[in-house]
């Protein structure tokens, strides 16, 4: 399916549902979360977690995610399901771009959200035990655990 052969959107459906990207998969116990990437030169390609959100998720049928002209496979179409109930597609990139979603209503309306990548806010250094680390140091909490022991000398306030 081709970008322009989508049929226009129906904004006035007014549903409460919003897109999300991560570098974590949100389908992982948030203590075994880690962030995947692999090295290609001087970049990193990150495994970038983007599915959908909000109350009125119910009335999703599916997404169709149009992705910029770098990408092999531009529209990418998912079906909510029992296994998939938020849409979620998994996108390796090195870069931040703005991605077209067209979400479709389980009565074949249609609206239409964009969506700026966000997943680098993730990358924020972090502290532990008074040490300063990147995000290229943790990887998870648990990995923090693993490296550092438990946190139990907090720098007095």
């Amino acid at each position: 399916m081709e970008i322009e052969n989508l049929p226009p959107p129906l904004n006035q459906l007014g549903l409460d549902v919003a897109i999300q990207d991560t570098p974590f998969d949100p389908d992982v116990d948030p203590n075994n979360r880690v962030i995947r990437y692999k090295p290609e030169g001087s970049e990193k390609i990150y495994q970038i977690f983007v599915y959908l959100t909000g109350k009125d998720l119910s009335f999703v049928k599916r997404a169709v995610y149009a992705l910029p002209p770098f990408f092999e496979q531009r529209i990418i179409k998912v079906d909510r399901s029992i296994s998939n109930p938020n849409c979620k597609l998994v996108v390796n990139t090195s870069k931040k771009f703005t991605i077209n979603v067209w979400i479709e209503h389980f009565k074949g309306n249609l609206i239409q959200l964009n969506h700026r990548l966000e997943y680098d806010k993730f990358f924020l250094p972090a502290v532990y035990n008074g040490l300063h680390l990147s995000s290229a140091q943790i990887t998870s909490a648990g990995e923090i655990l693993r490296k550092f022991g438990p946190n139990t000398n907090r720098p007095n306030k």
